[in-house]
């Protein structure tokens, strides 16, 4: 809020992460399909509608304000200034994303990562379709036209899959999991990971007879 008191009054001093708040926009959605958008066409939008929710709260919270104490306004304004904080968050990470992927030198690895990093995006999009809607920046035919391209990345991105999960060099143990296995032994290595398990050790557990049988017996004394 500081930031946007700041370009209101025409004196802004702001770091990188918020110098979106300043600039203005086409005030229309450059969000075309998947494969034709550009990484700034993305970034666009997201500095657009993140711009319009900073600059909605900090009016809504002035003229709060007019009529109580600043702490009374700031309570009344915080789901918005919640969902505020949210989108500008949202924006660093898209914006981070897409230029940590730009400077990958491997073109095979690039392609792969671009292409997630628009899922990323796009589905950001899609679960904040009524924000971006808003005031018309982003047309219902683009707005299902994001929904579209997701499973169209999904579909991209499916053989690559398996490759991105072992990116992250977790073991199943790490993991919990034996899903995803190299082998395929998937059924077997749960039914083994079953009977390993502390659980099944026994057929009823000690805490049974510790805990949960002398209370049922006593309610049971009770009736």
């Amino acid at each position: 809020m500081k930031c946007a008191k700041e370009v209101r009054i025409g004196n802004p001093k702001l770091a990188s992460i918020g110098e979106y708040i300043s600039r203005t926009d086409s005030g229309k959605s450059r969000i075309r399909s998947w494969r034709e958008s550009t990484d700034e066409d993305i970034i666009h939008d997201f500095e657009a509608v993140a711009r319009r929710m900073i600059f909605a709260s900090y009016d809504r919270l002035k003229n709060f304000e007019k009529t109580m104490t600043k702490k009374e306004a700031w309570n009344k304004c915080s789901i918005d200034l919640c969902k505020t904080a949210r989108m500008h968050v949202k924006l660093y990470l898209v914006k981070v994303f897409l230029r940590r992927v730009s400077t990958c030198e491997d073109a095979a690895c690039k392609k792969v990562m671009h292409t997630l990093a628009k899922l990323y995006a796009f589905d950001l999009i899609s679960g904040a379709a009524g924000y971006f809607m808003k005031g018309g920046f982003m047309s219902e035919k683009q707005s299902e036209n994001v929904q579209s391209d997701l499973y169209e990345m999904l579909e991209v991105l499916r053989p690559e899959s398996v490759a991105l999960a072992d990116s992250w060099d977790m073991s199943d143990l790490e993991l919990r999991s034996v899903l995803g296995r190299r082998d395929g032994n998937v059924y077997p290595a749960l039914l083994e990971w079953a009977k390993k398990s502390q659980l099944n050790r026994t057929e009823v557990l000690p805490t049974f007879a510790k805990y949960l049988g002398p209370m049922m017996k006593e309610g049971r004394s009770n009736l």
